[in-house]
This record gives C-alpha cells, structure tokens and sequence, in this order.
C-alpha cells in the first residue's frame, strides 16, 4: 500500500509531500520555502520573522469575521535516525 492511498487521501498526501524533506534541526530551510510558496500560491500571507520562524495568516471565513482568531503552532524539524550498522 502506497501513503498516498489512505484515507482521508488529502492528508495523506500533505504527509507525503513533508516525508519528502530531510529536515534534522537547523537544517528545516528547504521544507520552509516550500510551504511559504504553497502558502503563496494559495493566497496566504506568508512572512518570515527575524528568528527564521515561517508565518502564516490566513483571514477568517466569510460570516466569521467577528469571531475570535486561532493560532496554530508546530515544528518542521524532525529527528533524525541514525542508521544502524550490520
């Protein structure tokens, strides 16, 4: 079975496409450009911060205006697993 084909296939297919980034800590700036072009692309505000931090704005839902903001927070690092030797 491929990634790709689970359910539900968009999440899965963002998955693969993060899968396709090596990306140990410090070395996250490649998978960054990525998403900052996505995030272009789909008409996002996208900034980098001062600290290399990747901010992403999108404004609220037609109707929902009015509602309080929620922030969403993670990582784009990942540990590293060192290969064993036979």
């Amino acid at each position: 079975m491929v990634i790709t084909d689970l359910a539900p296939t968009p999440l899965w297919r963002h998955f693969d496409t993060l899968c396709q980034f090596p990306r140990p800590s410090r070395y996250e700036s490649a998978l960054r450009d990525h998403i900052q072009a996505w995030a272009t692309e789909h008409g996002l505000h996208a900034q980098l911060d001062k600290g290399g931090n990747l901010i992403i704005r999108k404004p609220a839902s037609v109707g929902m205006e009015d509602r309080q903001g929620v922030v969403l927070q993670g990582h784009l690092d990942m540990v590293a697993q060192k290969k064993r030797r036979s």
